[in-house]
């Protein structure tokens, strides 16, 4: 009301009241749903909440943005930033934060395996098929509710440290996300109205903001039609008139989501922080022009060709996980390859199955999973558990030793429930495990790995919850403590995944970090690639979600030449010191021989 009112008014002065007047009352409500969101039992709950409110921040970072038009105070461009960010992976960032209290021991280590058994407790009744009694898990629900609550109030009295961090409402302000990107990086942040879209873009010295009357019903269906455009291919696909029609729309979303920073993004490496349908855009294959010629997909002018490109929940995420120190483990790699004796899928699993990696109801061994493996431990040392050994009980045990972890499987992710989206592994006899790892036991293991490879498919995909952005297998892996994670769009292709995983190993023993790495191994396959395999579907189904900003390998060429020039000064200080210390011996010999004469 007071928005409106601000609009109708006659005096400059009295529409500034208004605007006041509804930021005021706009915060105050946002901040209680927030803390009204992070007190809800389950972290479903919690994804409802949240798809349920997220439509409000948009409005008031609107009038903010016109507050600081008003009134040029800079005040108002951090708090449409803080909210923004408040809007965004909220969930994830209470989990991180929850894990980061216990390492630095604000709680005893008892209470937060009592609060990581409750969360599994809570997530395995999601589990249960229809055959359990409803009285049983009703009875269960609340008897999980009970516990929580009594650890929370626990908390609340006797560990206030944790319980504020836990709850806390704080998100990076843009001076403190300045502070971690490098020169060459920017940040690309875009949340998605009913009737408008703002844009944040963000480098190490300004911030950026822009708005877009660009309705949400008409982004959404350019999003999806260019989603469909390359994550699926057939004959008609390459058509000339086919590959204009993909050609123009993605340039269109390129002029609506790159084109309004292009010259403060330059060659940078770009950070994308999504929204909504475009979590589901690579944004590699946007086309940064209208080509002349629409004869095959290799050359047209795509946005990778120029930039590298990641992605990551939110910006306070992004902070955090760049401030961590970078953990130098002595085994690099724990590769897999599961072997699943064409395994034919159950009736349920086929109804869950989006796709997998051989792309059929029947698992079949993966061809290039093995090679895969083995290329990465060419590379980089460290274990290789495949066939009978590749299975879920190694892993788990073993997963918190490695820097890199990397598993070459099928993927189903389940369209109905994201935390029962899995990875298969090798099942054998008095297996503790069942060989099905599932989203919601990602998020209990204990693991801080610099990068996991997801090679399998639809390791990114899950339901899209409003802020929260997609609940994946990916993400599980971020919120156990993951770095980064290389995760996949949608059914991925056996021969191409092989070849993008060779490349990308390859560019990373070449010393280039982990976003850099992988695109150009993009750029390589696709400037290799025939005709038919030039299509987007074969090479931008693999993205990188979290910091891929760091170098896990030194670089082959200066950086091991100053070792070596190094090494050798040492070495002459060594021999120097080394004739020295001969000289003065013989020099007290001497003297010894002249005393005794």
């Amino acid at each position: 009301a007071f928005y409106q009112l601000s609009k109708i008014r006659n005096t400059k002065k009295e529409s500034l009241r208004d605007l006041k007047e509804c930021y005021k009352n706009l915060g105050l409500s946002l901040d209680y749903m927030y803390s009204y969101k992070m007190q809800q039992t389950t972290e479903e709950q919690k994804y409802f909440y949240s798809n349920f409110t997220s439509h409000k921040y948009p409005n008031f970072i609107k009038v903010c943005l016109e507050l600081y038009n008003q009134t040029g105070e800079e005040l108002y461009r951090n708090e449409a930033f803080k909210y923004a960010e408040l809007s965004k992976a909220s969930v994830l960032m209470a989990m991180l934060r929850s894990n980061e209290g216990s390492k630095i021991g604000l709680i005893p280590e008892n209470y937060k395996k009592t609060e990581d058994s409750i969360s599994m407790a809570f997530n395995m009744l999601n589990h249960l098929n229809n055959g359990n009694s409803e009285i049983f898990i009703q009875t269960r629900t609340e008897e999980l509710v009970k516990q929580r609550e009594a650890l929370e109030y626990l908390y609340k009295t006797n560990y206030p440290d944790y319980f504020k961090l836990k709850f806390s409402h704080e998100v990076i302000q843009p001076k403190g996300l300045q502070k971690t990107l490098s020169n060459n990086e920017c940040v690309l942040e875009y949340l998605l109205s009913k009737n408008f879209l703002i844009l944040f873009y963000i480098d190490r010295n300004k911030m950026l903001i822009k708005t877009d009357t660009l309705k949400h019903i008409q982004l959404t269906s350019l999003a999806d039609s260019v989603y469909k455009q390359v994550s699926v291919f057939d004959q008609a696909s390459y058509k000339p008139e086919n590959i204009a029609d993909f050609a123009r729309k993605s340039y269109l979303l390129y002029n609506i989501l790159i084109k309004p920073f292009q010259n403060e993004i330059g060659k940078k490496n770009i950070i994308i922080i999504a929204d909504n349908a475009l979590n589901k855009i690579p944004f590699e294959v946007l086309t940064t022009s209208i080509p002349k010629r629409f004869d095959n997909y290799r050359n047209l002018p795509y946005l990778i060709k120029q930039n590298s490109i990641y992605y990551a929940p939110s910006a306070s995420f992004l902070a955090d996980v760049k401030q961590r120190p970078k953990i130098s483990k002595h085994s690099r790699v724990l590769s897999l390859a599961p072997i699943h004796d064409d395994l034919i899928l159950t009736d349920t699993l086929s109804r869950s199955l989006l796709a997998v990696r051989s792309d059929t109801s029947i698992l079949n061994s993966l061809p290039n999973a093995n090679k895969e493996m083995l290329f990465a431990h060419k590379i980089a040392g460290g274990k290789v558990l495949s066939d009978r050994n590749a299975t879920e009980t190694n892993f788990k045990n073993m997963a918190g030793k490695y820097e890199i972890l990397h598993l070459a499987t099928h993927g189903i992710a389940d369209s109905t429930n994201s935390l029962l989206s899995k990875l298969l592994f090798t099942k054998v006899e008095n297996e503790p495990n069942d060989g099905l790892l599932h989203t919601y036991e990602i998020y209990n293991m204990k693991q801080s790995s610099q990068l996991v490879v997801l090679s399998a498919c639809n390791t990114g995909s899950g339901t899209t919850y409003g802020g929260e952005g997609v609940i994946s297998l990916a993400r599980g892996f971020l919120s156990s403590g993951s770095r980064s994670v290389i995760m996949t769009l949608w059914s991925v292709n056996d021969q191409s995944s092989f070849e993008l995983i060779k490349g990308f190993y390859t560019n990373l023993k070449s010393g280039f970090n982990i976003s850099e790495a992988l695109s150009k191994s993009k750029v390589g396959y696709l400037q290799r690639a025939d005709n038919l395999h030039s299509h987007p579907y074969f090479w931008t189904g693999y993205i990188i979600y979290g910091d891929a900003s760091i170098n896990l390998f030194l670089k082959n060429t200066h950086t091991r030449l100053v070792l070596l020039i190094i090494g050798g000064f040492a070495v002459v200080l060594l021999i120097l010191k080394f004739n020295s210390i001969y000289s003065a011996i013989r020099k007290l010999f001497a003297y010894k021989r002249n005393v005794n004469r």
